[in-house]
């Protein structure tokens, strides 16, 4: 996952995701979610294994697992 500005430039790279799916932003712009469908790409599986992370506006890494460990079947699709 690749966090850039416009004009186009990239400002920090994150690798701790897994097949990243959608982002929102919260209403102060300050906190962005990200949907992780999980490690073995199955949109429809209910494996457990899907979650959402947290970072900031900056794109620093707040929280790998925003939500529990196992709690997630690929989620798709954020909303605050």
């Amino acid at each position: 996952f690749m966090w850039v500005t416009f004009p186009a430039h990239a400002i920090n790279f994150i690798e701790d995701f897994s097949h990243p799916e959608s982002i929102t932003i919260d209403s102060t712009g300050q906190r962005i979610f990200v949907s992780n469908i999980g490690v073995n790409m199955e949109p429809s599986s209910k494996d457990g294994d899907g979650f959402i992370s947290e970072i900031t506006a900056n794109g620093r890494l707040v929280h790998k697992f925003f939500t529990p460990k196992g709690a997630l079947n690929a989620p798709k699709g954020l909303a605050v």
